[in-house]
């Protein structure tokens, strides 16, 4: 089975890379059959150790690379494993038995993957000060803020760097799909009309707020933050919130670790959730559904025959 066959993964792929251009050099799509880490793969005859919250890490506890899953325990046999590993060295060895399924290279540091012209007119009309640089991002050297500003959605933000807070609360904005790709400080998107987080950075230094919209789902929202605040919103579970914050704020109640969030409200389905990474998806397993045998009620014990005495000679 092809990456390609499994759900059009290279489209997925090139998402990734785009939002996560500015991290990594090369990109390479591993694929191999057994548990979730590329056992004996290599990044540059590094072994990988491990991977987790998004990161690939060598035996010796150095960073290799970034990952993101595309498939996992999928089809055939149900153990399929699919991963994108971004990283700055030139060459991945797979796991025994595995392969690399493609190769691929980032966008030219001169060329920004996302059009910027919308993004230059917006900022400029709005009176936002910014640099474009050399890989064509357009560096604002600050806050960008877009609070009350009565839009009904973004422009296309996404090649925009914001070296301070990002707000944009107080809106009527559906969806974060165009908003920055970099947030260096806090990141407000409070007061919408959200329903989840996609589009959202993925490893914030500061605050999150997505407090106050629509949100029925928090899946594409970051896995790292320091604070976030999720309350007043229409969520049920909290499976796709960060795993790793100093505080987390919700309708359920503010836990300072994951662990102390209650079962009920993070059920452990997958590493795929646990991660939260939003361009992952589990294959479904095919097959008829397992038929159960009726249970059969008990019999009754078979009586004893009492043991007669022994007779006299």
């Amino acid at each position: 089975m092809s990456v390609k066959d499994a759900f059009n993964a290279m489209d997925v792929a090139r998402e990734v890379i785009a939002k996560l251009r500015h991290k990594s050099d090369n990109y390479f799509i591993l694929t191999w059959d057994g548990s979730k880490i590329p056992r004996g793969a290599k990044v540059d005859n590094v072994e990988i150790s491990w991977t987790q919250n998004g990161m690939v890490t060598g035996k010796g506890g150095e960073q290799l690379g970034y990952y993101d899953r595309l498939v996992e325990f999928g089809q055939p046999g149900g153990n399929r494993q699919v991963m994108l590993i971004g990283t700055s060295a030139k060459t991945i060895t797979p796991p025994p038995g595995g392969l690399v399924e493609a190769v691929m290279t980032a966008a030219p540091s001169n060329q920004c993957p996302f059009p910027t012209a919308e993004a230059e007119k917006a900022l400029a009309g709005w009176n936002v000060p910014f640099t474009k640089q050399a890989d064509g991002t357009l560096l604002v050297n600050g806050d960008l803020d877009l609070g009350y500003k009565g839009l009904t959605d973004l422009p296309d933000l996404r090649c925009v760097a914001v070296a301070g807070n990002f707000i944009c609360r107080q809106n009527k904005i559906p969806s974060l799909k165009n908003a920055p790709q970099r947030v260096d400080g806090h990141y407000d998107c409070s007061f919408n009309a959200l329903t989840d987080l996609t589009g959202a950075p993925r490893k914030l230094s500061g605050e999150f707020h997505c407090n106050e919209n629509q949100l029925t789902t928090l899946k594409g929202g970051p896995i790292a933050v320091t604070k976030f605040y999720c309350q007043d919103n229409q969520l049920t579970t909290l499976v796709y919130a960060p795993r790793s914050f100093t505080r987390l704020t919700t309708d359920f109640g503010s836990y300072d670790r994951w662990e102390f969030v209650p079962k009920e409200y993070r059920p452990d389905i997958s590493q795929d959730i646990e991660d939260g990474l939003p361009l992952r998806e589990a294959m479904k397993p095919t097959g008829a559904p397992v038929a159960f045998k009726k249970k059969e009620p008990p019999k009754p014990p078979v009586p004893f025959k009492k043991k007669d005495p022994p007779q006299n000679p």
